[in-house]
């Protein structure tokens, strides 16, 4: 079957052309955008070696963090170096059972806690202020020291 003259605007020999050199193009093209994306991840991985950040486990000095023991939740114990998931609940259930730590030598009686690690998380305590009662002892029921 023949084409129409009046309605073709190409033969199917300049079609077939037009064909081959767009699939040239696209090729060259498709060619060219890989080049330019091997050159930009080489040039970021010649200039910046990538660095996985730990945000889980960052040092708590570079929080500056200051936690008040007897109001902490646990998302505030994890924080404080050494102190894990289970001895964060340990300190909320020593503190929920046995009331609020009257000094920070309190923490100790959480089991896990010793000297070491009391060194350690001291920093990022706040003082626990003592309160005088009206008999003149602290919260401990030993006399007040001044």
């Amino acid at each position: 079957m023949r084409e129409n003259p009046k309605f073709a605007i190409f033969h199917s020999a300049d079609q077939l052309l037009l064909v081959w050199l767009s699939g040239i193009f696209f090729l060259f093209f498709v060619i060219w955008i890989l080049t330019q994306i091997d050159y930009h991840t080489s040039i970021s991985a010649e200039n910046h070696s990538p660095q996985i950040i730990q945000i889980d486990q960052a040092s708590p000095s570079a929080q500056h963090v200051l936690i008040d023991i007897n109001q902490a939740d646990f998302h505030d114990l994890i924080l404080l170096p050494g102190i894990g998931e289970k001895t964060a609940q340990k300190i909320i259930a020593e503190r929920d059972t046995h009331g609020h730590f009257s000094s920070l030598e309190d923490i100790k009686r959480v089991h896990g806690i010793g000297e070491k690690k009391l060194e350690a998380i001291r920093p990022f305590l706040l003082p626990i202020p003592e309160i005088q009662m009206a008999d003149g002892k602290d919260r401990r029921g030993e006399p007040r020291k001044f």
